[in-house]
């Protein structure tokens, strides 16, 4: 469920251009029927941090066309609440690349306003 209101979420994903330092750029618009907004919290709702992880999961699998699996968030400082009908943007930098695993770290703004800072790693998954 939370997978598919992620997919109507997303606005774009792009892998950064050749030549450029591996990463992306994505951004999400969370309605505010997004599901993540449900009980958290009923007269105030704020987006979970969780979907915000699952967003740059999501993202990266779209911009870079391959599955992927959270395998870790080695650090994620959350520093503005999101709310309904917020638009982030995430600017995503690849930082470390192994056989199945990649580490990223991602920027993520709402209107130029920090949101959020993610460090993540990544499992790269066989394609379906």
């Amino acid at each position: 469920m939370i997978e598919d209101e992620l997919q109507e979420a997303l606005v774009g994903a792009e892998a950064n251009p050749q030549g450029a330092a591996p990463g992306a750029t994505l951004e999400f618009r969370y309605p505010p029927s997004f599901v993540g907004f449900r009980g958290h919290f009923p007269d105030d709702p704020i987006l979970p941090g969780v979907c915000l992880l699952q967003s740059l999961r999501l993202g990266l699998e779209k911009a870079w066309g391959t599955p992927l699996k959270l395998a870790g968030v080695p650090n994620a400082k959350f520093v503005a609440p999101v709310r309904p009908g917020d638009t982030l943007k995430f600017a995503v930098t690849e930082t470390a690349r192994s056989a199945d695993v990649v580490s990223a770290k991602a920027k993520v703004t709402r209107d130029g306003e920090r949101v959020a800072e993610i460090s993540i790693q990544l499992e790269t998954l066989p394609a379906a």
